[in-house]
């Protein structure tokens, strides 16, 4: 959102603004809540966005509107408008209501230009170069969440003729000439080959504008995301191709790489750098240097330990080596694992990846690690099933088995409990009595019996009997830590 553009003297609004930017929202909405004056009732609105309250945020912003001269505090309000209906719009995108968010998108762009003339009015011509980028951006942010071409296509010549010429040198049009090189890829990308040809030309004649400036240390960020952009971009076009001619993209793709480098060596040290630093070797295992390229990885991922580098390093030495070495991918399927609910199921398809290559020291593990990725995603049937595959011989003495027991007691536990259905309640009680005949096995099955006794004792409010016994459960070496 755009700064405050009018001077306020009101040492509350201030504070309660600095509150909010903290987090600290509920002493900011009581501070707002005692105050008065346009201020403290945008405060309150935006209280609201940070709520996810969009709806309300979004009428209240234009009954503020109706009722509030101020031209500072009114361009702000604008500036939040544009941006709560693009929000929207893009979420009802997410959710499939392709016609709903369209009307969302056209109503933001009919009040575009009444947003200009008011910052035009008050001599705030920074404001418009922003405004006037944020417009583009959010037709990119658009084009990304759906299909239609005629967004890109837009968006592209709304930039090249009514903005990059306009701000030739600035920041703001090197920003934007990133946009629309990635936009020019997309649309190629959309494309059929013949249209493609014309698009990849206007891609490289954009994307990377933004290297020119390496040297200015102010801007070197920028400069550092137009090479990644344009080495993602060669790689993409040598996708396109065949043969030598995508060789050829591949291995310009690695020569940008190294130009930045022999330039600015000390960006290695970078996020970015590192970003920069993984496509290249992407682009090595595509070009045949498979060798150099799986080298630069193996190197990253150990430079790079607990972060996003990490992660994109495993994806694709997974890609690159995983046919002939599964823990390459076992490693990529634990990581993606690890990523949080969202990242589950492509963390399955890697895992079962695993099992394709029929390697018996990790067969285990594997079903182990899907079985607990199922029950994390409450898919308890799933989860049975998968545990089922280590449950019988040869694995049934393996060191993880009491692990595969341990999940489907729990698995079978909460779907019985679920479905109250007797089906799936017989189903419980024949596994416990099976696991018990199994002395190796067993001790799991008394720590489970325990882990669900605290539950009970939750759910009759006897939290401190719960508590005790939570803290048994803690010491006992045969219940897992997960539980």
């Amino acid at each position: 959102m755009l700064a405050l553009l009018l001077e306020v003297q009101d040492p509350d609004l201030d504070l309660a603004r600095a509150l909010a930017r903290r987090g600290w929202a509920d002493l900011a909405r009581e501070i707002h809540q005692r105050g008065s004056g346009p201020g403290h009732a945008l405060g309150l609105i935006r209280l609201k966005v940070r709520d996810g309250r969009l709806d309300e945020a979004i009428e209240d912003l234009n009954r503020f509107l109706a009722g509030t001269r101020e031209p500072g505090l009114r361009t702000e309000a604008l500036s939040d408008l544009f941006e709560l209906r693009q929000e929207k719009a893009r979420g009802l995108l997410r959710q499939g209501k392709d016609d709903l968010a369209r009307a969302e998108f056209r109503l933001a762009d009919e009040f575009f230009p009444k947003w200009i003339a008011e910052l035009r009015q008050a001599s705030l011509e920074d404001e418009v170069a922003m405004a006037r980028y944020a417009r583009g951006a959010s037709m990119f942010a658009q084009a990304e969440l759906e299909t239609d071409k005629a967004v890109l296509v837009e968006m592209v010549r709304y930039f090249e003729q009514d903005f990059l010429w306009d701000y030739d040198g600035s920041p703001l049009a090197l920003e934007a000439s990133i946009l629309v090189g990635r936009a020019c890829q997309i649309l190629a990308e959309r494309s059929d080959r013949a249209k493609a040809e014309t698009w990849w030309p206007q891609c490289f004649r954009y994307i990377g504008r933004s290297k020119g400036v390496l040297a200015d240390a102010e801007l070197r960020d920028l400069a550092l995301r137009g090479y990644y952009w344009e080495i993602k971009a060669r790689i993409a076009y040598g996708d396109a191709k065949r043969g030598a001619a995508a060789i050829r993209e591949y291995r310009e793709a690695v020569r940008t790489a190294n130009t930045l480098f022999e330039k600015a060596p000390q960006s290695k040290r970078l996020e970015l750098g590192q970003a920069i630093l993984v496509e290249q070797a992407h682009a090595l295992c595509k070009s045949g240097e498979t060798a150099r390229g799986l080298a630069l990885l193996r190197r990253l991922k150990s430079e790079c330990r607990n972060s996003a580098i990490q992660g994109l390093a495993l994806d694709l030495l997974a890609q690159f080596s995983g046919e002939t070495d599964p823990h390459a991918l076992l490693e990529s399927a634990d990581h993606l694992s690890e990523q949080g609910a969202a990242w589950l199921p492509r963390a399955i398809q890697q895992y079962h990846r695993v099992l394709q290559r029929n390697d018996a020291e990790i067969f285990v593990r594997a079903w182990i690690q899907i079985a607990s990725c199922y029950f994390r995603l409450s898919r308890y049937p799933e989860c049975a099933a998968a545990c089922a595959a280590v449950l019988r011989d040869p694995w049934l003495r393996h060191a993880l088995a009491p692990e595969a027991v341990t999940l489907k007691l729990a698995s079978l536990e909460r779907l019985s409990r679920l479905t109250r259905d007797p089906a799936d309640r017989a189903l419980l009680k024949d596994f416990t009595a099976w696991a018990g005949t199994h002395p190796e096995l067993r001790d799991r099955i008394r720590g489970e019996v325990r882990v669900n006794a605290a539950i009970e004792l939750e759910k009759e409010k006897k939290h401190l009997d719960a508590a005790k016994l939570w803290e048994q459960i803690a010491n006992d070496p045969n219940v897992p830590a997960w539980r």
